[in-house]
């Protein structure tokens, strides 16, 4: 492999330096495009095909190898496997070189970041061959591609720019950067990076100051305002329908493949409609609240309990990880039991899962479950509680504080441990 020159070397590094400094008062923005395909010839959807059946073969190649960082991104020879798993030598026809170098460079990262896992005490595996490689790396904007007209993309490789839909969203003020060529069951997608200037906020008077939110299987989202947000997508008819005929079929055989691409365009479409309400959701609640309150749900330990397909149904973990990178949002520590705490006087009800209402016995307080939770949860976060029952994490706090609970949360002797959860004593 050639390697570059110490002025070449220090060039690149001036301009990355250079860039980043750039990037920090920059947004960052990814514009996913439609390629329409009614509009190509049969050799320019061959070519888009055999795209990603090359970067498998190159990708597989170098990983049989075992030297992944001595390898010259320009050979074209690559051994693969045919359908007898006998090795036979291929040739690279289709897949432009700087493309294969990007592909060498995701192996590389990929490698490099397993080796940082491992040293920080993480468990890792070793990486495995592809069966199929669906996303191919456009790294440099003007090499790789380019927009050449209103809705238009030129793509290094084919000789006609392709036309994609969405390419409106892209407004003239926006720096674009880096993509990707994704395949989906679909069609064709290009993933485009851009970077635009960050604007002064409009400040917009919100409907509610704060709001809690309490997530449940039933419920998906209970506000403390009572108001309740249900997602459940299941299976369709068509995609069980799909799946009995699957069986049906000769592995191997041509109707098989058809089959099993319709399987996934439907799984592609039931996605979609869940991050679709998932989206709206998380955009509501934040257009109408000026603090989010909510508690750091294990969302990932009840998909494998036995509420796992409506959790699956439900895009808890989208709308939770969403609202996690927003900063009004106030994330409390999930050990705690707010939904046994009552607000009013603090005592401690012992209440099963069949039971749908709360009732105090010391107060007399009684309220639907999932909002008394959800009040709960707003009560800590918008209290001086939050500096103690917030998770390290979500907060910027460099020591660990104990203090005891304010009279209202103290029925029993408390204290608060050093992970910052409650621990009542009896």
């Amino acid at each position: 492999m050639r390697k570059c020159s110490d002025e070449k070397k220090n060039k690149i590094k001036q301009t990355m330096a250079e860039t980043r400094e750039k990037r920090k008062d920059q947004i960052c923005k990814v514009f996913p495009l439609k390629i329409d395909i009614s509009h190509l010839n049969k050799s320019e959807r061959e070519v888009l095909k055999m795209f990603f059946v090359e970067a498998k073969w190159i990708y597989n190649h170098i990983l049989s190898t075992g030297k992944p960082f001595d390898y010259d991104y320009k050979n074209k020879k690559v051994i693969v496997l045919n359908k007898d798993r006998e090795a036979e030598e291929r040739i690279l026809k289709y897949l432009p070189a700087k493309n294969r170098q990007d592909v060498l460079k995701t192996l590389q990262c990929n490698i490099r970041g397993l080796s940082a896992r491992k040293k920080n005490g993480g468990k890792v595996g070793k990486l495995k061959y592809k069966s199929e490689y669906k996303s191919i790396d456009l790294s440099q904007y003007g090499v790789t591609h380019k927009i050449t007209g209103r809705n238009r993309i030129k793509i290094n490789g084919l000789k006609r720019p392709l036309i994609v839909r969405g390419l409106d969203q892209i407004s003239k003020d926006y720096e674009i950067a880096n993509g990707k060529l994704i395949k989906k069951p679909s069609g064709y997608y290009i993933h485009l990076t851009c970077y635009a200037s960050v604007r002064p906020p409009i400040l917009i008077k919100k409907k509610n100051d704060s709001i809690g939110l309490d997530y449940g299987i039933k419920t998906t989202i209970t506000t403390s305002d009572g108001e309740k947000y249900n997602i459940s997508i299941g299976e369709s008819k068509r995609l069980k329908t799909l799946q009995k005929r699957l069986h049906r079929r000769v592995k191997g055989s041509k109707n098989r493949q058809k089959i099993r691409l319709a399987i996934g365009r439907e799984y592609e479409h039931i996605s979609n409609q869940r991050r679709d309400k998932a989206n709206k959701i998380v955009s509501e609640l934040l257009r109408d609240n000026e603090v989010i309150c909510m508690q750091d749900e294990n969302i990932k330990g009840w998909h494998k309990g036995l509420f796992g397909k409506q959790v699956q149904y439900s895009a808890l973990g989208t709308i939770k990880s969403k609202l996690e990178q927003c900063k009004q949002v106030v994330i409390i520590n999930r050990s705690l039991p707010t939904t046994k705490w009552c607000h009013k006087c603090g005592n401690i009800v012992e209440i099963s899962l069949s039971d749908r209402v709360f009732n105090c016995n010391v107060c007399g307080y009684s309220e639907d479950r999932d909002i008394k939770s959800a009040k709960t949860i707003k009560y800590i976060g918008t209290s001086d509680l939050k500096d103690i029952l917030v998770p390290m994490e979500y907060r910027e706090l460099t020591p660990v504080e104990t203090m005891p609970l304010p009279e209202v949360f103290q029925p029993k002797a408390s204290t608060v441990n050093e992970t910052g959860s409650l621990r009542i004593h009896s």
